[in-house]
């Protein structure tokens, strides 16, 4: 490989790393929060990269930090949660990676490059599955509170029908009560349904004594204390 095709080949790896690292999302304040986010770490990394480049890491310093920068951030990622030392790492190789090629080590150059792409793209590829678990929670969200609304209009909707119930149960409960929960259904269920039929309802009759015995089983107190006047106790 001649210096033409390094140094075009290094071109090549700098513009992946330039567009990984650049804005992705659609969202205004999603943008704004990367920009900062951004701007904080790539100060950061450039400040770094000076130090390393000039000889002036003070003490405790790293000055191998192109050699762990990735396994650091990995750790982070896997151990606390943190992805945003992915982000820090895409900086610091992309910065010295652009040092190294200076210096005239044109494929080491190219290298850096390369690792800081993958680091962007570990970056991004975290960004977006928690927006995507984001999206999927809100849309599950959603749904559950469609589901909730539309259970409260069917309540509206059969509270007559309980009302009328609960009134049955009473006239026609004999003196000494049913025996079980079951008995009294059947025994209002006819009455109940010409009501239902009369009022233009939607419930089926196949369905009215299952339907009368849901509602006595808590959901509904006033059906509930009807049926506990109405149904003898164990003798």
């Amino acid at each position: 490989m001649n210096n033409n095709d390094i140094d075009a080949f290094f071109a090549m790896a700098k513009q992946e790393a330039k567009k990984l690292l650049s804005l992705h999302s659609c969202d205004e304040e999603s943008n704004a929060d990367y920009r900062n986010l951004r701007k904080k770490l790539e100060k950061a990394a450039e400040r770094k990269v000076g130090l390393l480049a000039r000889g002036e890491l003070k003490l405790g310093e790293v000055a191998n930090e192109c050699d762990f920068v990735e396994s650091e951030a990995y750790f982070s990622a896997v151990f606390e949660g943190d992805y945003n030392p992915y982000l820090y790492a895409s900086f610091f190789l992309y910065h010295w990676g652009l040092y190294v090629y200076s210096t005239g080590e044109c494929l080491s150059g190219a290298r850096f490059m390369i690792r800081a792409s993958a680091c962007a793209g570990n970056w991004k590829g975290a960004r977006e599955r928690d927006e995507w678990l984001q999206v999927q929670g809100v849309a599950k969200q959603t749904k559950i509170d469609s589901g909730k609304k539309v259970g409260e209009g069917r309540a509206a909707y059969f509270q007559p029908v309980r009302e009328e119930l609960v009134r049955l149960l009473m006239k026609e409960c004999p003196a000494e009560g049913w025996r079980f929960k079951t008995k009294a259904a059947e025994a209002v269920s006819g009455k109940l349904q010409i009501f239902i039929d009369t009022h233009e309802l939607e419930l089926k009759a196949d369905n009215l004594k299952r339907t009368i015995l849901e509602w006595s089983s808590g959901r509904y107190p006033d059906v509930e204390a009807a049926f506990a006047k109405v149904v003898r106790k164990n003798d």
